[in-house]
């Protein structure tokens, strides 16, 4: 994990990248992490809450408990391809 960003008023980072920690490969970039900067009533919506990460975590919980996680032979952006939703 590399923040990207200086800390905001807060003393919080906003901005990170996910990267390979394993030192004997090239770095690989998983993904990226933009968290709201500032009140939603005075800029609006502009990056995740940790709710939305908290959300996810839990929805991989469950399907790892019901046996369905990692079983999809698809890959597709910005679907979810099992039929669950969010």
């Amino acid at each position: 994990m590399v923040c990207l960003d200086e800390p905001g008023a807060g003393g919080a980072c906003h901005c990170y990248r996910v990267e390979s920690a394993d030192p004997d490969t090239p770095i690989a970039i998983f993904g990226s992490v933009n968290f709201q900067e500032g009140p939603v009533k005075e800029n609006g919506v502009i990056g995740l809450h940790q709710e939305d990460l908290l959300y996810i975590v839990y929805r991989t919980a469950e399907r790892v408990a019901r046996g369905v996680e990692g079983t999809s032979t698809e890959q597709v952006i910005g679907c979810d391809v099992d039929g669950d939703t969010p």
